[in-house]
């Protein structure tokens, strides 16, 4: 049936995207974490971690209240319902939808942190131009049935039409990645090569 052919081709897609995944994380390990420009790449911050644990200083004091204050936060989020995961408001104004709103994750600050004020900033402007620029155009050009809250109408637009937009982006921009990590990749293609005929020998 359909269903269960749908259900064989996302299943396809997921094991060859992992595949992919798998095989190009080989070649840009140098470019992406041992020549990266993140300050605190994932490898190198998990190493950080480990650096601290085995130190007598100020370090572990500082991991440990991170984690509380994020424990928490997490469970008056989660466990009591005392505030919600994001706060978020929107109101039709001229035939058109104005919305405000912010996530509220405290893991959001250490994601910051790691990846750097520069792609924060780029990733802020990516959501303000979608919330802010791209859902009032698409609403103002569209007929909207007031029998939706603003919010809802928000969420419906984004959803089906203007997600696509950082789809778009985040394809241009990987495309746009490769092309700058070219030399590197190909260096760690050479290496890897060099490796498995180092080990057949």
């Amino acid at each position: 049936t359909w269903t269960e052919f749908h259900y064989w081709e996302t299943t396809m897609i997921a094991g060859f995207g992992g595949i992919l995944g798998i095989l190009f994380s080989i070649p840009l390990r140098r470019a992406l974490i041992v020549e990266s420009p993140l300050r605190f790449p994932e490898g190198i911050a998990t190493a950080e971690v480990l650096k601290v644990g085995e130190s007598s200083g100020s370090g572990i004091h500082h991991i440990a209240t991170a984690g509380a204050i994020g424990a928490i936060f997490k469970l008056g989020e989660t466990g009591f319902r005392l505030w919600g995961s994001v706060i978020e408001q929107a109101a039709y104004v001229g035939g058109t939808i104005v919305y405000f709103g912010s996530n509220l994750s405290p893991a959001l600050i250490a994601v910051g942190y790691i990846v750097g004020l520069n792609i924060a900033v780029l990733v802020f402007i990516g959501g303000a131009l979608n919330w802010f620029v791209a859902i009032p155009i698409v609403a103002s050009l569209q007929e909207i049935t007031p029998d939706e809250s603003a919010l809802d109408t928000a969420a419906i637009i984004w959803s089906t039409q203007t997600r696509y937009l950082g789809v778009g982006a985040m394809v241009v921009g990987g495309f746009w990645a490769l092309l700058r990590l070219r030399t590197s990749l190909i260096q760690g293609i050479r290496s890897g090569v060099s490796a498995y005929r180092q080990s057949r020998k």
